[in-house]
């Protein structure tokens, strides 16, 4: 039997003798979800439509539908059915790369609408160490993806990256402060330089100078400096400093104004003086050269020019031998005069003395002193007394 409810319009009837499928009763003063402004009367059972169902106002209970799935920033919603979006059907949250959710999946409620959620940005945390470097974040109330930091390395290191970020799996990125190098080394005038290690020539690198003979260098090491570029030595000639005294002579530098390796100085000795060299230098090892200045050897040459002769030391030997006959010349004639004084018995003592007289000029030089010695003006005792003679004195 059907009954019209109490101020509900004709066409609107109420199985009593049946439940309606996905309904419960309605009674006394409850309201049906399909007319709610028409209580129901004392004596009227009216049904009501469960939870995520609704009266179609033709006694029938339909499934509530949600419809589509809203957008959600930062990512997106799967639904499980794509063919219905009705009650309690789900969705899958997917968040967008370095994004998370705080649920999993979305549903559709009884109030036909959908659950929701939020695909907030993943937090890379703390920023690591970076060695010989230091990180400095550009935000620095966050550390969610997408957040940057500047890479600044130490003094003499550069970074392969200006800047690092916050990446999609919630780690930072990776920054390396590697050496600077300063490359090949430029060439050192009148030296080379040897690298300690020839595997490098990054920041920190060094390299022994070594300069050419009669140079020195400023420096004992060059280092590759922090804006990458070489330290500078220079090889300088070494210095020998004031020229020493020459006996004798005298030293003039052809240049005035240095003393350095290489330098030289004239050699000027002194009159009737002669150097074995004309020039001396300022050596490799900062000492000058020596020279001497020796007197000069007679210029036989120019004697023999002045004399008028062809054979210089033959003239000389035979003026020597012209001196020596005269000598003995003048001696002969004092001998003779002497015996020409003498009585005629002394002839024979002083024969003697004369023969050891000339003996004595044959085994000795040509300065002769000759003297007479006698006690008695009286020639004619001479052969009586032995010791009364001529003595002839030889000094050389």
């Amino acid at each position: 039997m059907l009954r019209t409810g109490k101020g509900i319009s004709s066409h609107i009837k109420w199985q009593l003798s049946q439940r309606v499928p996905n309904a419960s009763v309605c009674s006394g003063r409850m309201a049906c979800i399909a007319y709610q402004s028409y209580p129901c009367t004392k004596w009227e059972t009216r049904q009501r439509c469960a939870n995520g169902w609704t009266h179609n106002g033709n006694y029938n209970c339909i499934i509530l539908d949600c419809g589509a799935t809203p957008a959600i920033l930062n990512g997106a919603y799967t639904p499980l059915n794509t063919t219905n979006t009705t009650y309690v059907l789900q969705a899958n949250v997917i968040c967008d790369a370095g994004y998370e959710s705080n649920i999993s999946k979305i549903i559709c409620q009884a109030n036909a609408k959908w659950s929701t959620a939020n695909c907030v940005a993943k937090d890379c945390g703390t920023i690591p160490k970076i060695l010989n470097g230091v990180y400095f974040l550009l935000n620095k109330t966050t550390t969610s993806y997408g957040s940057q930091a500047n890479v600044t390395c130490d003094a003499g290191y550069e970074s392969n990256v200006r800047l690092i970020m916050c990446q999609a799996n919630a780690t930072w990125k990776t920054a390396i402060c590697n050496p600077k190098d300063c490359g090949t080394i430029t060439k050192i005038l009148n030296g080379v330089y040897y690298l300690l290690n020839k595997t490098t020539t990054s920041y920190g690198s060094q390299a022994n100078v070594t300069c050419d003979a009669g140079y020195e260098s400023n420096v004992r090491l060059i280092m590759c400096q922090a804006n990458a570029t070489w330290e500078t030595a220079i090889c300088n000639p070494k210095d020998c400093g004031t020229i020493p005294k020459i006996l004798n002579g005298v030293y003039y530098l052809l240049n005035k104004t240095t003393t350095s390796y290489g330098s030289q100085a004239n050699v000027t000795c002194d009159a009737g003086y002669e150097s074995n060299v004309r020039l001396i230098m300022c050596q490799a090892n900062a000492t000058w050269e020596t020279a001497i200045c020796n007197p000069k050897d007679m210029d036989l040459t120019a004697i023999g020019e002045d004399d008028n002769t062809s054979d210089p030391p033959v003239a000389i030997i035979a003026g020597a031998a012209g001196g020596g006959v005269a000598l003995i010349i003048f001696i002969v004639v004092i001998v003779v005069v002497l015996k020409m004084r003498r009585p005629q018995g002394c002839e024979s003592t002083r024969n003697v003395h004369e023969n050891r007289a000339f003996d004595g000029i044959a085994s000795h030089g040509t300065d002769i002193a000759i003297t007479e010695d006698k006690s008695t003006s009286d020639y004619s005792n001479l052969d009586d007394d032995p010791d009364m003679s001529h003595t002839y004195s030889f000094i050389h």
